[in-house]
């Protein structure tokens, strides 16, 4: 039987074009890959306020949830959850950028390596795996559209172990 579990991600990107990313190492299996930031829904927050936090958390930035851009689902066979997970862009407000941690995790289960911004060019050469994996091809179309008339669920998508 598999619960569920819904996931906010922020999606920042800066005049320059680049993408906020967060580096992430899996304490155990040593598994690294990289994501925008995001966690959990909590209850009683909506999936905006969750991608609001979630920034605040893991980078330090105060941002503004503007707008739903991508749904992606993928099933984690080993701890049997179906993940929901919930892309929103979000417009920059305040704060320096700096690598957070995740308030309800031990220190030394933390999975936040590092956090900065990557071009397309950087994400399309990147060696780790990058989800959801739309930022390595039609998002940048889709950000060049002003994300007007573009696919918002993406499907369900595999993890790369």
């Amino acid at each position: 039987m598999f619960r569920h579990r819904m996931r906010a991600a922020a999606i920042l990107v800066n005049a320059q074009k680049q993408v906020l990313l967060i580096h992430h190492r899996h304490p155990r299996r040593q598994y690294h890959w990289l994501s925008p930031p995001g966690g959990g829904v909590e209850k009683g927050e909506t999936i905006f306020e969750a991608a609001e936090r979630e920034m605040l958390e893991e980078c330090n930035l105060h941002c503004k949830a503007q707008k739903l851009l991508y749904v992606v689902e993928w099933l984690d066979e080993v701890r049997k959850i179906h993940h929901l997970e919930l892309y929103i862009q979000v417009q920059y407000l305040a704060g320096t950028l700096q690598k957070g941690r995740d308030p309800e995790v031990d220190e030394k289960d933390q999975m936040i390596f590092d956090c900065f911004f990557m071009t397309e060019k950087e994400i399309r050469a990147a060696i780790l795996p990058v989800y959801p994996t739309i930022l390595r091809n039609q998002f940048w179309q889709d950000y060049e559209r002003n994300f007007q008339n573009h696919q918002v669920y993406l499907g369900r998508e595999v993890e790369e172990l």
